[in-house]
């Protein structure tokens, strides 16, 4: 079956549910933004990065938010390694938490084939703070499956790299 493309637009604090497909999505312009309050359910579906030149996107992007909640059954995020248009920089990441996030929790994902890091969490002098990670398997990433610039409390469960 082909990827399909759709866009999604203000999911106004509902839970956003993906299943059953791929749902591409347009990294490098900050991918699918997480507002705070926000549910992503993804059941045996893929959220995928389309093909970019940009060294610098994410897939999932969770930058100043609170209360946010990524949860699979089964999922996976996948960036766009195998299909990069450029080569430059080292951060197309499949999942970003920044500036002063707060209360995320992952659960249930694996992420694969990032330009970057699969989750990449502070970096850029703020520290994101109470944020939970289990039942991840990060694989087959250009970088690391996980990195932590700056961080409060993080908690750690079953992280697979």
């Amino acid at each position: 079956e082909a990827a399909r493309t759709y866009k999604v637009k203000g999911a106004l604090g509902l839970p956003l549910l993906v299943a059953d497909g791929t749902l591409l999505v347009t990294a490098d312009s900050g991918g699918l933004v997480l507002p705070s309050g926000f549910r992503l359910l993804i059941e045996h579906a893929t959220i995928k990065a389309k093909p970019t030149t940009s060294g610098f996107y994410q897939v999932l992007r969770i930058n100043g938010g609170s209360d946010i909640q990524i949860l699979g059954r089964p999922a996976v995020v996948e960036g766009e390694w195998d299909e990069h248009l450029g080569v430059a920089s080292e951060h197309g990441h499949g999942i970003a938490i920044f500036g002063n996030s707060a209360d995320v929790r992952i659960d249930g994902i694996e992420i694969r084939n990032c330009w970057g890091d699969g989750i990449a969490v502070g970096g850029d002098d703020s520290a994101p703070d109470d944020i939970v990670v289990r039942n991840v398997w990060a694989h087959g990433n250009r970088r690391l499956g996980m990195s932590v610039a700056f961080a409060g409390l993080l908690g750690l469960a079953a992280v697979i790299n």
